[in-house]
């Protein structure tokens, strides 16, 4: 049978579909699948939240009562924000009720469900282990962040708004050209109805010691916090 094409600004694609007419099942074979995270619909319209190249290889199969299998997944020169992330593997796992997605990184791993309900149900955790971050903006050059710690996100797809994000970061080393500060202990972080929560943030390093709590609201861009303590005028001015 020959292959179905698929072809977009975004995503390239052949398939092979078959189909039991009186058994009424069937199987969608993806034999490759190129998507372009840059330009693909959900964001498309605004500032691009993530680039690089999405391969999915893998196949379903159909029936009265859904789909059921999976993909695996690879994805190569991986930007969030401006943050390069390099490359990952993973794979999507399917069922009637789910969608179960799982990539692993260097230094990150993150994994998430989707139910297949009315509320569209999101359950996803994000792994960070000695991740390092450098953006690539050139007015940055020379800084960068090391990162450790985990986080969960829960609550409708749905209805965005009503998502919560929970969880802490055990490590958090920020270096700007020779100068560089760390947590002094695990710093709390939790996202709900439009509010960002800093907890414990406690920043330290050769003649710094800054302890400061902030809040901040991604609806209005408001920021509210308090600190205390004092910075190396050298690292101010890196």
């Amino acid at each position: 049978m020959e292959p179905l094409i698929v072809a977009g600004p975004a995503v390239q694609a052949d398939a092979v579909l078959t189909w039991d007419l009186e058994e009424w099942t069937g199987r969608l074979e993806l034999l490759s699948a190129q998507i372009d995270l840059a330009t693909f619909r959900p964001w498309a319209e605004g500032e691009p939240l993530a680039a690089g190249s999405l391969t999915l290889e893998g196949g379903l199969d159909l029936d009265s009562g859904g789909a059921t299998g999976g993909f695996d997944l690879r994805v190569v020169g991986l930007a969030v924000r401006g943050h390069s992330l390099g490359e990952a593997d993973g794979s999507v796992v399917i069922d009637p009720t789910s969608v179960r997605v799982r990539l692993d990184g260097s230094g990150w791993a993150a994994e998430g469900g989707i139910g297949l309900g009315e509320d569209l149900p999101l359950q996803a955790t994000l792994s960070l282990d000695r991740l390092i971050l450098e953006p690539s903006l050139g007015e940055l050059a020379g800084v960068w962040t090391r990162l450790s710690g985990g986080l969960e996100a829960v609550g409708p797809l749905a209805r965005p708004e009503e998502i919560e994000v929970e969880g802490s970061l055990s490590e958090a080393v920020l270096g700007l050209g020779a100068h560089r500060v760390e947590l002094a202990e695990a710093m709390r972080l939790r996202y709900a109805s439009g509010q960002l929560a800093l907890d414990g943030v406690r920043l330290v390093g050769p003649d710094s010691d800054f302890e400061a709590r902030l809040r901040y609201d991604t609806g209005t861009g408001g920021i509210e916090g308090a600190g205390r303590g004092h910075f190396a005028l050298a690292l101010v001015s890196a």
